[in-house]
């Protein structure tokens, strides 16, 4: 696919925008909100978040439009939507035409009560997902009637796909730092520089002493590559790995922040994040909260029954519970504590940044 040196610019600058993070809605967000439509030559860009809990899009904004059309969506129309289903399962952009005939796509309540009062007549789509659940969408589409959106929007949008996932996360641990007395000092997170080993926090620290030395090793070889490294998989052990331009101390080069953040509440890892369990004592906590025995917990794990008693006294230490039922409890008490939004952290993919 063939791009202008606008095109590769626009690109660039956009990637560079989105790897800072930053409490507010990509649409809310001037600097960037106008690169894309112009990379994108949309004059509409819509943006909604997938709550799992009420299983419906919530959060709607967009930009190019009176601000009623998010409501109206998020309150009605998104029901009527004949894209949504359509998109389901599709990992990369879609243009809207190839889901649905145009003619049968103009004859449906929801383009004739809704779109056509706006003038949004085509466009392309992206539906980031996590194991069959739709996390979040983005929009670009035009109220030019004759333009069609293809390859080219295709493959600027999946291009920049990992970095509108990563800004997502960015942005997500933005507003929970801001919003509770959580700090991104209480994210496990290492400074990457070109040619030098990863710069571990006290939170990563406690996670590598976890570790055997290979996967120690392991760990440490996959952060090194991921802000360089378009075909790694930004994905350890639960934890989605985001990427944050920081600041280069040393000036020997731009540096980066990787994060790791735990991708499901009540998981293993997302207990190590929130409460400062070795990897073992993660892994016995969901099984906890299947209501397990310790007999049955030691099967599973191939370890005796006494090192899981070891582990679940110190489990509800950690966690200032008096009993294992009271593990349900504390989990509903730190993931709304540490919650902005409903919806789960997505699925990560690749994420390289220009040096």
């Amino acid at each position: 696919m063939h791009f202008t040196a606008e095109d590769l610019r626009l690109v660039l600058e956009l990637v560079e925008l989105l790897g800072r993070p930053s409490r507010e809605n990509l649409i809310d967000r001037p600097d960037v909100i106008q690169k894309l439509a112009s990379l994108f030559h949309a004059d509409f860009i819509g943006h909604a978040v997938w709550s799992r809990h009420n299983g419906q899009f919530e959060q709607a904004t967009h930009w190019g439009r009176d601000a009623h059309m998010a409501v109206e969506y998020e309150q009605h129309f998104q029901f009527l939507d004949p894209i949504s289903p359509l998109l389901i399962g599709r990992e990369d952009a879609v243009p809207s035409d190839s889901l649905i005939d145009r003619r049968t796509f103009r004859n449906t309540e929801y383009f004739s009560d809704f779109l056509l009062r706006y003038r949004v007549y085509s466009g392309v789509d992206l539906y980031p997902h996590d194991a069959g659940q739709i996390q979040f969408n983005y929009r670009f589409w035009t109220s030019n009637q004759k333009k069609r959106f293809g390859e080219r929007e295709v493959s600027l949008l999946n291009m920049l796909r990992p970095y509108l996932i990563n800004e997502y996360q960015l942005r997500h641990m933005a507003r929970t730092n801001t919003q509770t007395d959580t700090a991104v000092e209480n994210y496990a997170s290492f400074l990457v520089q070109k040619s030098e080993k990863p710069k571990p926090n006290h939170k990563a620290h406690k996670l590598l002493a976890g570790l055997q030395p290979a996967e120690r090793e392991a760990l440490c070889r996959l952060i090194s590559q991921i802000p360089y490294d378009p075909s790694v998989a930004a994905q350890w052990n639960g934890f989605d790995l985001c990427v944050e331009y920081a600041a280069d101390e040393h000036k020997k080069g731009r540096a980066y922040m990787v994060y790791l953040l735990a991708r499901t509440v009540g998981s293993g890892s997302w207990f190590q994040q929130h409460f400062d369990l070795t990897l073992r004592e993660g892994e016995i906590c969901p099984l906890l909260l299947k209501g397990l025995a310790d007999k049955q917990i030691a099967a599973i794990l191939k370890i005796s029954y006494w090192t899981v008693r070891i582990h679940v006294g110190r489990i509800l230490e950690k966690l200032a519970i008096d009993s294992r039922a009271g593990i349900g409890l504390a989990v509903l008490k730190a993931s709304h504590n540490t919650s902005v939004d409903k919806a789960y952290l997505p699925h990560t993919s690749s994420i390289v940044f220009p040096s």
